[in-house]
C-alpha cells in the first residue's frame, strides 16, 4: 500500500501475532484492506484525521459501545473530532464512511468510500460545506435477507441491462458497482426510490 505525499506520522507496521490478537479479542473478523494497511503501517496520523493502530481499535471498540450500537461494525479511524471512521468486519469489507461517534447504529454515514483508495490519496478529508465531486459511481455494498425482491428493484431502478444470472453471481463480491459516472443529484434521487436504501452508496473518483 502505498501513500501520497501528505503531513503524517507513521508507526513501525503490526504484526501477524498482534492483528489475530485483537481479532481474538473482539471476536470479529480484520477486513483484508486494513489488515494490509497495519502490516504496513500500524496506525497512522494524518494532518486531518487519525487511522488507528491496533490498540486504538479495541479502544474504540469499547468506548464508543460498538458492539452493543453496531455489532459486526468496526471503527477504525477518527476525524480528529467527533466523527468515526467505521468498517464492516468482514474480510472482504472494502468500504468504509465516517459517521458522528453518538449515531454509531441509528444512522448510516453520508459517503461510504474505497478504503485502500482514500488512504493512497492521503485521507482526503472534506468539511460540511463542501459537495461530491459532480459524477460519481453508484455501487451495492450489502445485500438484505430478501434478495430476490432486491435484484429486481434493483435492475429496474438503474435500468441494468446485465443478465440475471450474471447479476446474481456480481452481488456475491461486493461492493459492485452497477452504475458509473452519474450525476450525483441524479444518484441521491434514483436511491431514495429503493426499499433498501441502505444496501447501495456512492463513492466519487479520487
Amino acid at each position: 500500500m502505498s501513500f501520497k505525499n501528505c503531513i503524517f506520522e507513521k508507526n513501525p507496521p503490526a504484526s501477524e501475532e498482534e492483528i489475530k490478537k485483537i481479532e481474538k479479542q473482539l471476536g470479529l473478523e480484520i477486513p483484508e484492506v486494513y489488515r494490509r494497511f497495519l502490516l504496513n503501517t500500524n496506525g497512522m496520523v494524518f494532518d486531518l484525521c487519525v487511522v488507528y493502530g491496533t490498540e486504538d481499535v479495541v479502544e474504540a471498540y469499547i468506548n464508543n459501545q460498538v458492539s452493543k450500537n453496531a455489532p459486526g461494525y468496526l471503527s477504525i479511524g477518527n476525524d480528529n473530532g467527533d466523527r468515526e471512521l467505521i468498517i464492516k468486519a468482514d474480510k472482504s469489507a472494502v468500504m468504509c464512511g465516517f459517521i458522528d461517534a453518538g449515531a454509531i447504529g441509528t444512522a448510516e454515514p453520508d459517503e461510504w468510500f474505497c478504503f485502500s483508495k482514500w488512504v493512497e490519496n492521503g485521507c482526503v478529508m472534506r468539511s460540511e460545506n463542501d459537495s461530491l465531486s459532480d459524477e460519481v459511481d453508484i455501487m451495492i455494498i450489502a445485500v438484505p435477507d430478501d434478495r430476490i425482491k432486491f435484484q429486481v428493484e434493483i435492475r429496474k431502478v438503474f435500468s441494468l441491462k446485465i443478465p440475471m444470472s450474471a447479476f446474481r453471481k456480481n452481488i456475491e463480491n461486493l461492493p459492485y458497482v452497477i452504475v458509473k459516472d452519474v450525476k450525483y443529484a441524479k444518484a441521491k434521487k434514483l436511491i431514495a426510490k429503493l426499499n433498501y436504501p441502505e444496501c447501495v452508496a456512492v463513492t466519487e473518483h479520487f
